[in-house]
């Protein structure tokens, strides 16, 4: 099968392979926030009329990207641990048919997206000044979900044969072309037309439509992944099975975040535009201290598939020790640089003394947590990975919604706004260690089982 033996992860120095798959990742995973800062920095020119549709169609795009990537992460954990069993004539299939089961995905999201436009924004709060500017950004948005579902999966399968420069590259290009894009669409230069905000979503689907065809490319005239036989309805359901017995129990726990996020706010909200103000900003800032973490999470799923699959538990083991030891010590050095620079850091971001004291104590308060939710991040990924999504899960539902919202909200009213901050950051403490100890046992009753 083409290269796939080339990018074997059970075999070779185990902090070798980490490195050498979470470098490319981490370049991929800063493009994709430049894309996205990109096109909000446009729009924000066209006024605040333009920025505020787009930024009531952030919750709407976020779940369907957050569904599409759950079934990345599916595809990912089944093609990987099957992989590391040495079937290759499954591992295509699997690619194959997960590619099937996105195009029909498209096809819904599309034509049900289409017609809930204004029914759908209506009821997020929508006034009926924006609606039709909403609707002119998520008309071509929907009918270029293609563009974003496929190489989406596309990339997932390619991480799942150990292959992580390409997958950056492929998001590499979407930024590039975004960014030339933009200016030409939006505004009309060049003697492009002048298309405003529908520019902006022409463009985001123009840029992944190039993405698309290089992914494509790669996985049939690189790694000849792709089976040409025409597979028989048992085993595209059993394919699609194994893929969603991982995607669905994903997705679910990628859409936590954003309803836990939200109400964060609206718990800060009540404290004023400040305290808001505060939790936007230091989510920003505190990305670039997740960047790190979260690219080494993301590049376990297929380690640990590879290995998992191929029963090599000692492998998984051993990459799980290291990432928890690395993510522990990179916050212990993010809190060390932010003892520092917390305050000029929040003073790019307001001129205010109380927001920018608030985003100090929100800073120094989450990344001095930052390594448990770091563990807590990987542990969710190893689980993924070893095909047990349900754990997974459960960890997302303790984190967000069992601890998060009650002690943020219980924290705000006994010690104020900075009891927000305090409730993440002991809810981030203790589901970081329930998670370490619950990887640990899992692993060791897999190694007794494997000697028994």
């Amino acid at each position: 099968m083409g290269n796939l033996k080339k990018y074997d992860l059970t075999t070779g120095s185990v902090g070798g392979h980490l490195i050498r798959l979470t470098l490319p990742m981490l370049w991929g995973f800063l493009s994709m926030s430049a894309f996205n800062l990109t096109d909000t920095y446009f729009v924000s020119r066209l006024g605040t009329h333009a920025l505020a549709a787009m930024s009531f169609t952030f919750p709407v795009i976020t779940v369907l990207i957050c569904i599409a990537r759950g079934i990345g992460v599916g595809a990912t954990s089944a093609i990987s641990r099957t992989l590391g069993t040495g079937d290759d004539d499954k591992v295509k299939r699997l690619a194959t048919d997960s590619l099937i089961m996105v195009v029909i995905i498209v096809g819904i999201v599309a034509v049900t997206g289409y017609f809930t436009i204004d029914p759908l924004f209506r009821t997020l709060g929508a006034p009926d000044t924006l609606l039709p500017v909403i609707r002119e950004y998520m008309t071509v948005w929907y009918i270029g979900v293609a563009f974003m579902f496929i190489p989406m999966i596309s990339n997932h399968i390619l991480r799942s044969l150990g292959s992580t420069v390409l997958p950056a590259i492929q998001m590499c290009i979407a930024v590039v072309f975004n960014i030339i894009l933009d200016p030409l669409l939006i505004f009309g230069l060049c003697g492009f037309p002048q298309m405003g905000i529908t520019g902006a979503a022409i463009a985001t689907v123009v840029s992944r439509m190039f993405t698309l065809i290089f992914a494509l490319s790669l996985l049939i005239f690189k790694y000849r992944i792709i089976s040409y036989q025409i597979p028989t309805l048992r085993e595209l359901l059993d394919s699609w099975k194994k893929i969603l017995h991982v995607a669905l129990p994903s997705a679910a726990t990628n859409v936590l975040q954003p309803v836990s996020n939200g109400f964060i706010t609206g718990t800060a909200a009540t404290f004023g535009t400040a305290a808001v103000a505060s939790v936007g900003a230091g989510t920003r800032i505190q990305f670039f201290c997740y960047a790190i973490p979260a690219a080494l999470a993301l590049i376990l799923i297929p380690f640990v598939g590879q290995n998992w699959g191929g029963k090599f538990v000692s492998r998984v083991n051993k990459s799980w020790k290291q990432s928890c030891l690395f993510s522990l010590i990179y916050s212990a050095v993010c809190l060390a640089i932010f003892a520092f620079a917390a305050h000029p850091v929040a003073s790019w971001f307001s001129d205010d003394p109380e927001v920018v004291h608030l985003i100090c104590v929100n800073l120094y308060i989450n990344i001095t947590f930052s390594g448990m939710l770091h563990v807590c991040t990987i542990a969710s990924t190893v689980f993924n990975a070893m095909g047990k999504p349900f754990s997974s899960g459960l960890l997302g539902l303790i984190r967000f919604i069992v601890l998060t919202i009650p002690l943020a909200f219980i924290f705000s009213r006994t010690i104020g706004v900075t009891g927000v901050f305090w409730g993440m950051g002991i809810a981030n403490l203790i589901t970081g260690i329930i998670s370490f100890f619950w990887v640990q046992k899992v692993l060791k009753t897999a190694a007794d089982n494997y000697q028994a």
